[in-house]
């Protein structure tokens, strides 16, 4: 399988590191006098970023795709989509950098096995060309059936 996006998780976990960081840095500049409420704080702020890190990471796929399925995969779970089933892949208008790297958005949009179309957004660098190569994919069996 090849991988279309597999630094979803990457970029996800970025807000809880920095949230753990500031927390403790101003926990500090508040509570440097008093090492017990520094270390309360501290603690506090650590499970409440730790708390956030699991509640994004159960939402964020990898995602890896072939010639006839698009696989999405979490530390939980693991969903195999036919090609048949995906119905388009759009880029989306967001955009972030990461030390001045470009990273853009991308959405999905499949029918899942209740007949519902869904969809997974992932990010992807400026230089992956995957993208490329999985909407041929979807071209080539758009063609094979038609």
């Amino acid at each position: 399988m090849n991988p279309l996006s597999t630094i979803n998780k990457s970029i996800k976990i970025i807000n809880p590191i920095m949230i753990a960081i500031f927390g403790v840095l101003i926990s500090y500049l508040i509570f440097k006098s008093s090492h017990l409420y520094f270390i309360i704080s501290t603690i506090t702020v650590l499970a409440v970023a730790i708390f956030y890190y699991y509640k994004v990471s159960a939402n964020v796929f990898e995602l890896y795709f072939d010639s006839e399925y698009l696989l999405l995969e979490n530390h939980s779970e693991s969903l195999k989509i036919g090609i048949d089933k995906v119905k388009r892949i759009e880029s989306t208008s967001h955009r972030i950098k990461i030390l001045g790297a470009p990273f853009y958005k991308y959405r999905i949009k499949y029918i899942n096995g209740d007949s519902i179309e869904e969809s997974v957004k992932f990010w992807i660098g400026v230089n992956n060309t995957q993208v490329n190569a999985f909407q041929k994919v979807l071209d080539t069996y758009k063609e094979r059936i038609t």
